[in-house]
Parts: structure tokens; C-alpha cells; sequence
């Protein structure tokens, strides 16, 4: 299936921007909804502070997606691995994530207002693994780097996608943390029909 990109008023900025995809998929392949690539609310307080700890030498805490603050960054930490979004099948901790929740978005927020999280019960979703589809590539006048994560709904009911957004995750001594790094509030619902999936994109896009 060809990929919208491109479109009119997207890619063109000289920026960073952040663009989010979502595609509904029938059990038998049949695309029943496809958004395209639309500009995302793009990044929350967590990415900013642990770019400025990296760039400073310095450590930081930051509320994690339980609400507890916690270390987001330290260079103390020589074993420690962060900013990891690759999350498995069926773990629903971090990564690209979905919701149903439409609390409007804040600079500060530090999870989905309300998460689909792992399961067949209501509201919930089997998630696949994060896919980093590619390095950052040159794509046209743009530098691409496209993660990809899809949800398949066996709740038994349609579920009504209204948030998404990506968690990292960091771990020290066996312990993981998970903090929100991305969180967007749909500007068109997203319907997903159970046995249906859903596939969802993020692409960082630089452009000179």
C-alpha cells in the first residue's frame, strides 16, 4: 500500500516536525480508514529535559507515566539504557501508544489521559513490537525516520481512538521507568472495529 507523503501543507516547513499516521485495517486487508500523514501536537516536557541533561552532563527527574518523579537521565548511570522505544509484542509499558481519552493536551503532561492498554477486555488491544522502519534517510528535500507500532482490537466492541503518543522507557539496576516523550489528541476519532487492526506512524521529519 502506497504512502501518503507530502501532502499539502505537510513536509515543507524548514523544521523538525513530527507526523502522525494512523491506518485501520480489515481481518482480510482491506484498508477502512487511512488518515495520512498530519502534522503531530508533537513533544512533551520529558523529551526537552532529557535533551537538556545530555547536552549539559547534568542528571534529571521528571514524572514518569505512574506519576512518580523519578531519574529521566543520568550520567552516573554507566550501565543504565534510556530512551529506549522498541518495545516488544504485548507490552503495552512503552512505545507507540493509543487511547480513548480527550483531556485537552498540556506542555506538562506525562502519560494518555486514558490508555488502551494490553488485553481483550474493554477498551484494550494485543500490541505488536515497535518497528523502526529505518535509519534517518534522505527522502526527497527531507531526513525521514518513521517508527511504526500496530494494535489489533479483540475486545469485542468498537473502540473509539482519540489519543496517541510514544513512551520511553529507561532502566537502572533491573528497574524500568517509562516516561512520555510524545502525546496527540486526534483531530478526526479514529474508529477501530474489533478483529480489526490498526497501524500507527510517527515520522521525524528535518528539512533544509
Amino acid at each position: 500500500m502506497a504512502e501518503k507523503r507530502n501532502g499539502k501543507g505537510v513536509g515543507k516547513a524548514k523544521e523538525v516536525q513530527v507526523l502522525l499516521r494512523l491506518v485501520v485495517t480489515s481481518p482480510d486487508g482491506k484498508v477502512l480508514c487511512d488518515t495520512g500523514d498530519k502534522k503531530s501536537e508533537s513533544f512533551v516536557i520529558a523529551f526537552l529535559r532529557y535533551t537538556y541533561a545530555h547536552m549539559r552532563n547534568v542528571d534529571i527527574t521528571s514524572p514518569a507515566t505512574d506519576g512518580v518523579t523519578k531519574t529521566l537521565f543520568s550520567w552516573g548511570r554507566l550501565s543504565s539504557e534510556g530512551a529506549r522505544c522498541n518495545a516488544p509484542v504485548n507490552n503495552s509499558a512503552y512505545g507507540i501508544v493509543i487511547g480513548v481519552g480527550s483531556t485537552p493536551l498540556s506542555n506538562t503532561d506525562y502519560k494518555l489521559a486514558t490508555q488502551c492498554t494490553e488485553g481483550t477486555g474493554a477498551n484494550q488491544v494485543i500490541h505488536g513490537a515497535v518497528a523502526l522502519k529505518s535509519e534517518a534517510l534522505i527522502v526527497g528535500g527531507n531526513v525521514d525516520m518513521v517508527l511504526l507500532r500496530s494494535f489489533t482490537n479483540l475486545s469485542g466492541a468498537t473502540i473509539t481512538v482519540r489519543e496517541a503518543g510514544l513512551y520511553i522507557a529507561t532502566v537502572w539496576s533491573a528497574a524500568w521507568s517509562y516516561f512520555c516523550y510524545i502525546r496527540d489528541l486526534l483531530a478526526v476519532t479514529v474508529d477501530l472495529p474489533d478483529k480489526c487492526s490498526l497501524s500507527v506512524y510517527y515520522t521525524i521529519r528535518t528539512t533544509v
